[in-house]
């Protein structure tokens, strides 16, 4: 099996359950959490709610858009899939490394967390975003410069614009 045809089948895998977290957070764990005062009465089109739903639901279209876009990918090579790739599946150290990524995202997330509750928004952000894009193999610069980027914007959004303390 292609190198490409692996990633596409990864990516499928990843888009689809990242489509099932999105649904649980717009129906179970954003209005399990976000509590509405008594004053929005359900009457406005903005509460405290508004910013995550629309974060999950843009979150749903990218994912629905590049699950479509792996499923066409991967019928066109399916005429590629050669008798080598039903061969045995070995395992080896790559393999085993990505066997594991996952987890060991899962952990630097969790991580995150933690360091986000105990030191802060600011400190969090500037050790633990070059971790995760190291373990993930980022060699461009460019993305880190992008990663502190999109934090700053964060912060000033909630700090300034919504008025939200961070910790």
């Amino acid at each position: 099996m292609s190198m490409e045809v692996k990633k596409v089948k990864y990516d499928i895998i990843v888009m689809m359950i990242l489509m099932i977290v999105c649904v649980l957070f717009y129906f179970i764990f954003i209005p399990g959490q976000i509590r509405l005062s008594g004053a929005w009465n359900g009457n406005t089109s903005f509460s405290s709610r508004t910013f995550p739903y629309i974060s999950v639901i843009t979150i749903f279209i990218v994912s629905s858009i590049s699950l479509i876009k792996s499923i066409v990918t991967i019928k066109k090579h399916k005429s590629e899939i050669s008798l080598e790739a039903k061969a045995k599946y070995t395992f080896n150290k790559k393999t085993i490394y990505h066997f594991f990524m996952p987890f060991i995202v899962y952990l630097i997330i969790l991580a995150y967390g933690i360091l986000f509750m105990k030191i802060g928004y600011i400190f969090a952000t500037l050790i633990v975003p070059p971790i995760l894009l190291f373990v993930l193999g980022c060699k461009r610069w460019q993305i880190y410069s992008y990663v502190y980027g999109f934090a700053a914007i964060m912060y000033l959004i909630f700090k300034i614009v919504l008025k939200v303390p961070m910790p």
